[in-house]
């Protein structure tokens, strides 16, 4: 097993040569976006949504939503969080959307620890007594505390855009680097909010920050 998910991970975060373009090259961006589906447990259902994925200007953020929408299943809330078998999802947006409608239009098709998906974008009046991903976008930044603070010590998953976001506070920090999505992963401030990571996902990130915290 762990074999298989190293190479799914070489696949994933291979280097693309500087001489290639995603544009000119579908092929390859299929490849990656295929790699990554199969490495998070993805079940890919249609050629159209493929094409989709690995349009370029959007490819980054259409594997970022993917990410969102998968990455649940490697994640465990604590016990009560939700109040009874029909209540949904909810992710919320804080910031300028990055994804266009991409996300918006996955999480009608999608379904999250078996719940319907709710997608909601955060006001500045707005509570998160009713989220269970936090996603903070790069226009944010500058405004980090202040949001953490906000998702203090409830069980909410919280993902930054930018790769230094999980060393200040977020439990995933999700970046693009050299043609790679890579993600780093805060275990100390996870387990702080009450959420159990599993070891799968784990191995995957290329830097676990708090390991040692209990």
């Amino acid at each position: 097993m762990n074999n298989l998910l190293n190479r799914l991970k070489n696949i994933v975060f291979k280097n693309v040569s500087k001489k290639t373009h995603i544009p000119n090259k579908p092929l390859i961006g299929r490849t990656i976006l295929t790699a990554l589906l199969i490495l998070i447990g993805l079940s890919v259902n249609s050629e159209q949504n493929l094409t989709m994925a690995t349009s370029h200007k959007f490819f980054e953020y259409h594997v970022k939503a993917e990410f969102l929408t998968k990455i649940p299943k490697f994640i465990d809330w604590p016990k009560g969080t939700f109040s009874n078998p029909n209540e949904p999802f909810i992710i919320t947006l804080v910031g300028k959307n990055p994804f266009g409608p991409y996300l918006r239009k996955l999480v009608k098709t999608r379904k999250i620890k078996n719940r319907r998906v709710i997608l909601r974008h955060m006001k500045e009046q707005d509570s998160l007594e009713k989220c269970h991903l936090l996603f903070i976008a790069k226009t944010e930044k500058k405004n980090l505390a202040d949001i953490l603070s906000l998702a203090e010590n409830k069980p909410i998953l919280i993902v930054g855009d930018g790769e230094k976001l999980a060393q200040k506070g977020t439990h995933i920090s999700l970046y693009r680097k050299k043609q790679r999505i890579r993600f780093n992963i805060n275990l100390g401030g996870a387990r702080k909010s009450g959420l159990i990571i599993s070891s799968k996902l784990l191995r995957l990130a290329t830097i676990v920050y708090g390991k040692d915290t209990k």
